[in-house]
């Protein structure tokens, strides 16, 4: 592998075909870090190799290029949940190459991190059905999404319904983008 790469051995299909090998380590260890936040909810049924532990590869499904990742769906289209549960990391913003993520209907809390504004490649982002609390960083406006647009399938880019977030809002979107909010 390159520098900064690692090699992972068993890796589930989802993975790329042909079967990928290589996986940047900084990538990896965000993931690692969203699972060790989620050791208590975690759903054991992503674990492709079946050894009781979820390994970053086998989260949710994932999509990599040239062992980046560009997508993760921790929502798995309502088929089978992550349950995912804590903060993201603080380093989350880390996954620059990322260019889809769907986190929706997870146990996640606590602040959105700040660094989430340094995902200038996603396209879509979908965090709705969580417990994010605090304020919706500002930092969030660096990533060009169509806030309040959709696709030609009618699928918004942008899901953050039914957390715990507080106004103000980022000036780059409204209360009707932000959505009813629990209190």
């Amino acid at each position: 592998c390159e520098p900064g790469f690692i090699w992972v051995e068993d890796v589930p299909s989802c993975c790329g075909a042909p079967a990928q090998h290589c996986f940047y380590e900084s990538d990896l260890n965000i993931l690692q870090s969203i699972i060790d936040n989620s050791t208590e909810s975690i759903n054991l049924e992503m674990d492709d190799n079946e050894d009781g532990i979820i390994e970053p590869v086998e989260l949710g499904l994932t999509e990599w290029v040239g062992g980046r990742l560009v997508a993760l769906d921790c929502f798995l289209s309502n088929i089978m949940n992550c349950n995912l549960s804590g903060p993201l990391p603080d380093n989350f913003g880390d996954l620059e190459f990322l260019e889809a993520l769907w986190l929706t209907g997870n146990q996640l809390s606590g602040p959105i991190p700040e660094s989430i504004g340094n995902l200038t490649n996603l396209e879509l982002l979908y965090l709705s059905e969580n417990q994010f609390s605090g304020n919706i960083p500002e930092d969030m406006c660096n990533i060009d999404i169509d806030w309040g647009g959709e696709n030609t399938w009618g699928v918004e880019y942008f899901n953050i319904h039914n957390n715990l977030l507080c106004t103000p809002y980022p000036s780059c979107m409204d209360a009707e983008i932000i959505g009813m909010q629990n209190d």
